[in-house]
């Protein structure tokens, strides 16, 4: 939803249809995303909105493996940086 959107555009949007369908009846929606604005939804409105993440491990050298287990809260993990870095290593 909304990419190639500036992030503050993108994050209005995304936060204001959340807010929108959150209220109609029998909804049930899965957003994925890393705006934190949208996963601090649930600390305002607990009836409507739920955190949730995929579990992943780091080892010992740092890298990630996601287990596939999806558990309730927000993730503060971010391998993306370190996965770019390795990748940018893989070529140097």
């Amino acid at each position: 939803m909304f990419t190639g959107t500036a992030p503050e555009a993108g994050i209005t949007g995304t936060c204001g249809f959340a807010r929108k369908i959150s209220g109609l009846p029998y909804m049930c929606t899965i957003f994925i995303s890393h705006f934190k604005e949208l996963a601090e939804m649930a600390q305002t409105d607990q009836t409507h909105f739920k955190n949730y993440h995929v579990v992943a491990h780091a080892d010992s050298t740092g890298i990630f493996t996601p287990t596939y287990r999806i558990q309730e809260g927000i993730s503060y993990q971010n391998d993306a940086f370190l996965r770019l870095h390795q990748a940018a290593n893989n070529y140097l």
